[in-house]
């Protein structure tokens, strides 16, 4: 998240390696400047504290001191400062700014949306302001004040890529897919390389069946961080759905050593095998999926069809019903169980 920052015009020198014998507060405070643009915020909360110390009239400093705390992520030290900051001068809108992403950090969106909504009220033009309300807002969640705040926050920004991929992030959590894949391609077109865009971009194709292009951008992603194993995941199911099981298998299979917790592509790879025929490795993955997760609703279908081919009928109502206790509105486990009992007659 952008910390907006004080710009103040001093003549920079190298303050931060020196210190005088006897130094004023103005001396004191010019030191404390120079480390703040540099972002050398541990010198500059030093200097800050020391002209404070020799000129208590010198009340700004809490929030340059504040932003300083905020930068270094000492959440407690920034909010003493900035609420201090924002008594003195209720009108400073950029200290008002800086607290809501100190309740953002404590994740207390609520409290955050509050004080960026002061902001907007001081500065309406700022488009970080609505930038970080909206991701508050999505926080909590409001996907509509979200997308909102995005929008506003595009307009007065359109070359920023974050309000693009966040606006984006909350169409697919609307299921509007179409519109999020645009905005996840805008993103990329600012920062063609950003990761957090490249994935949901490829979750996107993956639940609209554009198997192609999913494989095109976890690919993408995969070239920037070939270490996260959701991308191997995301790539291995859309080359499942390719039907290139060998791929598929091979990727699966690197997600699970990367992260052997989830059980995501333990479920991908029970239904890669299913479709091969090979039950006795497609019940082995998927044992282990729902060991995991106990509720994964698509590998207790997968089981479920298996143990019915294998006339195991009992195991199979089991998985049947339990996707009911689930999901109650959920009609075709219903009819699978219709199908077994007609079976047994």
């Amino acid at each position: 998240m952008k910390i907006i920052l004080y710009f103040i015009f001093f003549v920079i020198t190298s303050y931060c390696d020196f210190l005088f014998a006897q130094t004023s507060a103005k001396d004191y405070l010019h030191l404390a400047d120079s480390c703040y643009i540099q972002r050398n915020s541990s010198k500059a909360i030093e200097f800050y504290s020391k002209a404070l110390e020799a000129d208590s009239s010198l009340t700004k400093i809490y929030a340059y001191r504040g932003a300083s705390y905020l930068l270094l992520k000492d959440n407690a030290n920034a909010e003493k400062d900035l609420v201090k900051a924002v008594s003195i001068d209720p009108v400073d809108d950029i200290s008002q700014s800086n607290l809501g992403l100190v309740y953002k950090n404590y994740k207390n969106f609520k409290e955050a949306v509050e004080q960026f909504t002061i902001a907007i009220n001081l500065k309406p033009n700022e488009a970080d302001y609505y930038y970080n309300r909206g991701y508050a807002y999505s926080m909590i969640p409001d996907n509509k004040k979200a997308i909102e705040d995005f929008s506003t926050s595009i307009e007065l920004n359109p070359k920023d890529e974050r309000p693009f991929g966040n606006r984006g992030f909350e169409y697919h959590r609307l299921g509007e897919y179409d519109k999020a894949i645009a905005d996840f391609q805008k993103a990329l077109s600012i920062e063609p390389n950003n990761l957090y865009d490249l994935t949901n971009l490829a979750r996107c194709y993956l639940l609209i069946k554009d198997a192609k292009n999913a494989i095109k951008y976890s690919t993408k992603a995969i070239a920037i961080d070939g270490s996260d194993a959701i991308l191997f995941s995301l790539r291995g199911t859309a080359y499942s759905d390719a039907k290139q099981y060998k791929k598929s298998i091979t990727d699966l299979e690197k997600s699970i050593i990367l992260d052997s917790t989830s059980y995501y592509p333990y479920g991908i790879l029970g239904g890669v095998y299913y479709d091969q025929l090979n039950y006795t490795k497609s019940l082995l993955y998927l044992n282990r999926a729902l060991l995991l997760n106990p509720e994964d609703i698509y590998s207790l279908y997968t089981r479920g069809k298996i143990y019915t081919i294998q006339e195991d009928y009992e195991k199979a109502l089991k998985d049947y019903n339990q996707i009911l206790k689930i999901n109650p509105k959920d009609e075709l486990p219903k009819l699978y169980i219709k199908k077994i009992k007609n079976a047994q007659k």
